[in-house]
């Protein structure tokens, strides 16, 4: 009976073209339990930067986060619906009575929702906002000198200033009354700010930070087939120098069937070296470019040529 079950499982999963090694493996969640940290049932608050926190759930890897006004029982539309994979989540909302759930969730299986109710009142005190910064995500690494910074509107707010600074210096300041402003940078780390501002009130800072890398990686030293080489067999490995010390970078073979490089016959990948299969009695052209993490591309170093003759 239990080889019959075993067979009637395979069978299903081979028909349904689905992993049974997912299905036997996951976390069921079904029995387990979200704890809300923030804001907790009965919160009265008056700040409306809102950061919605709970406790992380073993097998989960996501958490789908609900909001209805004034609950959802009486909502007539959910305003928040979205799946999250960390334990935290913040949205600006308006002066109102809320409810709030959340559930973990993985390919398999969701919890049941854990519910909370609270109230954002009139706040006379503008400083205690938040200002919730959108994107650049922080830690943006990018090789693009000139990038568009976006933030949440907030409540009340008449203006938002925005800094730029780099080494603890100031090197640009602005007051703004949109939420979105386009900014060059300079190279290496720099980090980007903003504040809401309201008849001589302001909130914090909210930063995060930025990294601009516009310098390229070093060309790669070509090793083998060395230049007009005759080969005799098809199967051919490709071998170039490597900095063992430079590890987020990727390096790509390229190999062409002409001189001027416009008909590509391969290109892959590899760490300091790339086998491939090619036809005989053909000329090839090959090289290797490097990029890195930013974005950006070596130029490659050699452009060599080599023959496969037969014997």
């Amino acid at each position: 009976m239990r080889y019959f079950l075993k067979l009637i499982l395979s069978i299903s999963c081979l028909g349904m073209l689905i992993s049974c090694e997912e299905i036997l493996f996951e976390e069921n969640l079904t029995h387990s339990k979200v704890d809300i940290l923030a804001p907790s049932d009965g919160s009265r608050l008056q700040a409306t930067s809102i950061n919605f926190r709970w406790s992380p759930v073993n097998g989960a890897t996501a958490y789908q986060i609900q909001i209805a006004s004034p609950s959802f029982e009486q909502a007539g539309q959910i305003l928040l619906d979205e799946e999250v994979e960390e334990t935290s989540f913040s949205e600006e909302l308006p002066r109102k009575d809320y409810e709030w759930r959340v559930r973990a969730v993985n390919s398999g299986y969701k919890s049941p929702y854990t519910t909370a109710k609270f109230k954002i009142e009139s706040n006379e005190d503008f400083s205690s906002n938040t200002i919730q910064l959108l994107s650049p995500a922080d830690n943006y690494l990018t090789n693009q000198t000139m990038l568009n910074f976006e933030w949440r509107v907030l409540q009340d707010a008449i203006s938002y200033r925005v800094q730029l600074r780099k080494d603890g210096e100031l090197i640009e300041e602005m007051s703004l009354t949109d939420v979105s402003v386009e900014m060059e940078l300079p190279e290496g780390e720099s980090a980007w700010r903003v504040r809401g501002e309201k008849d001589g009130e302001y909130t914090l800072y909210s930063e995060r930070k930025i990294i601009v890398d516009t310098v390229p990686p070093t060309p790669k030293k070509l090793l083998s087939p060395q230049d007009e080489m005759i080969l005799t067999n098809s199967a051919v490995e490709f071998r170039w120098e490597n900095d063992a010390v430079v590890n987020d970078e990727i390096d790509s073979v390229f190999i062409y069937r002409d001189e001027g490089l416009t008909n590509l016959v391969e290109k892959g990948q590899g760490i300091d070296s790339y086998n491939a299969n090619l036809e005989d009695n053909e000329t090839y052209y090959w090289l290797v470019n490097t990029y890195d993490k930013a974005g950006n591309r070596s130029e490659p170093r050699d452009i060599y040529s080599f023959s496969i003759n037969e014997l």
